[in-house]
C-alpha cells in the first residue's frame, strides 16, 4: 500500500475524534438551550442545527430533532422552517437508502418553496432532487433538475451551490462517457471553488477530474489528483468524500496491478463507511472489492463482495424503485402544469375584468357625460324661457306706466 496512504488511514481516527470533541460540545450547547426554549422560529432552527451536526453519528436523533422542527413549523405557520425541515428530512432518508421517500420528501420541499417564493431554497431542493435521479441512474431528469437549480443559482449569485451543480453535471457526463464535458464541468467546479476558499468543492472536483483521467489511461496522474483529494476531505473531517476518493484510489491501484494494495485501500474505507452507514459508499466498495478479489483469483470473496453489492445495490436501484419514483416526478410536473395554467387563466381573468370594467368605465362616462348635456341644455331652455317671460312682463309694465303718466294722457 502506498505509504501516503498508509499515513492518512493512520491519521483517520485522531481527525475524526478531534472533529467529534468540537461537534458534540457544539451539540451539548445547543442541547442545553433546547430544554428551555419555548416553541419558536428559534427552536426550530436549532433543531434543524442538531439534527445537521448529528446526521452522519446519530441519524435516528437527527430524524426525530428534523421531524420536531417540521412540526413546530407547521403550528407556527413557519413555511422557510417546513422545507428546511423537509429538506434534513430528505437528506437523511437519501443517506440510509430510501430513495423514493426521500424524492417524495424533497418534491414537498420544492413545492413550500415554489409557493413562499424561496429561490435559493428551491435551487437547494433541485439539487438534491437531481441527486436522488442521478443515482437512479436516470440522467435526463436529474439533469433537467440540476439546469435548473444553474439559472436559480446564476440570477442569485450564490457561486457555493453554483460549483455544487458543476460539479453535479459533470458528474452526469462522467457516468455517461463524455470525458470531455465532465472535465469542463470539473474545471469550472474547482476554480469556483478556489475563488469561494471551499477546500471541499476542490476536493469533489478532483476526484471527477480523477475518473476522467483514468479513463484516459493516466493512472499516475490519477492517483495523484485522488490522493490530494482524499487528504483535503481527511483535512476537513468529511467521512463520504474520503470514502468516496478511497474507493477511486484503490481502483487506481488495481488498474495499476498493485491488487494487495487495493484490497487494503477498499477494507480501509469500508470500515468508514459501514460505522457511518454510507450505503452509497457501501455499494461502490462492494463493487470494487469483487473486482480486486477476482483479478487476485480469490472467487470465493469476489463471490461474497459481488452478493454484498447486488444487496446495497438492490437497495437503492431498482425497477419498482425507479418507476414509483419516475411518478412521483410526474406527479410533480403534472402539478406544477396545472398551477401555471391556473395562474394564466387568473392573469387572462383579470385582463378581461379589466377590459370590461374599462368598458363600463367609459359606458358610464359617456352616460353621465349624456345626463350632463341634457341637463345642461334644459337648464338652457328654463332660462330661456324665464328670460323671455321676464322681458314680455317688463314691456307690459312699461306700456302700463306710459298710460298713466300725464304725458300719456289724450
Amino acid at each position: 500500500m502506498n505509504p501516503l496512504l498508509k499515513t492518512y488511514f493512520l491519521s483517520v481516527a485522531l481527525l475524526f475524534l478531534n472533529v467529534a470533541v468540537a461537534q458534540n460540545n457544539e451539540l451539548d450547547s445547543l442541547r442545553t438551550v433546547l430544554r428551555e426554549q419555548p416553541a419558536d422560529t428559534n427552536r426550530v432552527n436549532n433543531l434543524l442545527r442538531t439534527a445537521w451536526i448529528s446526521r452522519a453519528d446519530d441519524p435516528q436523533s437527527a430524524m426525530k430533532d428534523a421531524v420536531e422542527a417540521k412540526e413546530l413549523s407547521v403550528k407556527l405557520g413557519f413555511g422557510k422552517g417546513e422545507a428546511m425541515s423537509l429538506s434534513t428530512i430528505g437528506v437523511l432518508q437519501y443517506r440510509r437508502g430510501d430513495l423514493t421517500s426521500a424524492a417524495a420528501t424533497h418534491l414537498q420541499a420544492l413545492r413550500i418553496r415554489e409557493r413562499i417564493g424561496d429561490s435559493n431554497g428551491e435551487a437547494r431542493s433541485c439539487i438534491n432532487l437531481g441527486n436522488i435521479y442521478s443515482d437512479q441512474r436516470n440522467n435526463e431528469l436529474a439533469l433537467e433538475y440540476y439546469r435548473r437549480a444553474q439559472v436559480l443559482l446564476e440570477e442569485g449569485e450564490d457561486y457555493e451551490r453554483l460549483a455544487i451543480v458543476y460539479l453535479n453535471i459533470g458528474g452526469i457526463y462522467l457516468a455517461e462517457g463524455d470525458d470531455d464535458q465532465a472535465r469542463y464541468y470539473s474545471s469550472l467546479t474547482y476554480k469556483l471553488a478556489k475563488k469561494i476558499d471551499d477546500p471541499l468543492l476542490e476536493a469533489q472536483a478532483l476526484n471527477n477530474e480523477g475518473v476522467c483521467l483514468q479513463h484516459l489511461n493516466r493512472l499516475d496522474s490519477a492517483a495523484l489528483v485522488f490522493a490530494k483529494s482524499f487528504q483535503i476531505a481527511e483535512e476537513n473531517g468529511e467521512k463520504t468524500m474520503m470514502v468516496d476518493a478511497a474507493i477511486n484510489i484503490g481502483n487506481t491501484q488495481r488498474m495499476s496491478g498493485k491488487l494487495n494494495d487495493a484490497v487494503d485501500t477498499h477494507r480501509n474505507a469500508l470500515e468508514v463507511a459501514t460505522d457511518m452507514g454510507y450505503v452509497e459508499g457501501l455499494r461502490g466498495l462492494y463493487e470494487s472489492l469483487a473486482d480486486d478479489y477476482k483479478a487476485l483469483g480469490d472467487y470465493r470473496n469476489a463471490f461474497e463482495s459481488q452478493v454484498l453489492f447486488k444487496k446495497f445495490s438492490d437497495s437503492i436501484y431498482n425497477e419498482e424503485n425507479s418507476i414509483r419514483m419516475a411518478e412521483i416526478a410526474a406527479r410533480y410536473d403534472e402539478e406544477r402544469k396545472d398551477l401555471e395554467m391556473k395562474r394564466m387563466n387568473i392573469q387572462a381573468g383579470n385582463i378581461e375584468t379589466q377590459k370590461d370594467y374599462r368598458m363600463i368605465m367609459i359606458t358610464a362616462g359617456a352616460a353621465t357625460f349624456a345626463m350632463i348635456l341634457i341637463a345642461i341644455i334644459v337648464i338652457t331652455v328654463l332660462l330661456v324661457g324665464r328670460r323671455r317671460d321676464r322681458l314680455t312682463i317688463e314691456s307690459q309694465r312699461t306700456q302700463i306706466d306710459q298710460m298713466k303718466s300725464p304725458d300719456g294722457l289724450k
